[in-house]
């Protein structure tokens, strides 16, 4: 009977001891990408790198580290902001160029910013980094597009760039969406990813449709 109780007991420790260390891990790893490493990462190297809004010494440090030469705000303009007007007045200082690109989180972009932001992707001085508030929603959209239009890039690659890895945990959040307007095109047309189908798909918008859902690579 006591043997019993205690394989009982192993059977239901087990399971909720490696569930509690998930959930450790799981908070660990977020801490360390929202709070001490501000969310950064590389894109592609030596080309493109996103964050959470950077702060002027978070600048400072990417400017001298990676070299970079424009910064693309997600977040759009928004002057008497601290955080915007310290990020303009940094741009200015030391000559990097300056983009803003107004992004709902949570809803699909309008065509002309979408558009917008393509033509900055492809066109802005590089190395450039994107951010917005978290680093997750929309600047995991514009890493996703990012790696698109490099080429030679699987459904994975952009997938993660939109994922829950970088925080993009809400089912709203407009990577998921815009990627699902892109993915959903690719089937219903039988063709494969590729920049130049990507931008095929680009031109043909006639709008962008709202979902619920989210990577979880």
């Amino acid at each position: 009977m006591i043997k019993l109780f205690y394989i009982k007991k192993r059977v239901i420790f087990y399971p909720l001891f490696i569930i509690l260390i998930f959930i450790i891990c799981f908070i660990l790893y977020y801490g360390y990408n929202l709070y001490l490493n501000n969310n950064f990462h590389v894109v592609i190297p030596g080309q493109i790198y996103r964050s959470a809004q950077p702060t002027p010494n978070d600048l400072n440090k990417y400017m001298k580290q990676y070299h970079i030469k424009s910064i693309i705000n997600l977040r759009g303009q928004q002057i008497g902001s601290d955080w915007y007007d310290d990020e303009v007045s940094f741009a200015k200082m030391y000559h990097i160029n300056h983009f803003n690109v107004a992004l709902d989180a949570h809803k699909v972009p309008s065509l002309n910013t979408l558009h917008y932001l393509i033509y900055l992707i492809e066109n802005a001085p590089r190395p450039l980094l994107f951010h917005c508030r978290a680093g997750a929603d929309r600047t995991g959209l514009a890493s996703a597009l990012s790696i698109i239009l490099n080429g030679n890039s699987s459904l994975d690659d952009l997938e993660d760039q939109a994922s829950w890895q970088y925080a993009a945990l809400s089912p709203t959040t407009i990577g998921y969406q815009v990627l699902k307007n892109y993915l959903d095109w690719l089937s219903e047309n039988h063709k494969t990813n590729s920049k130049a189908n990507f931008l095929v798909w680009d031109r043909s918008l006639k709008e962008l449709k709202s979902y619920k859902g989210w990577f979880f690579t």
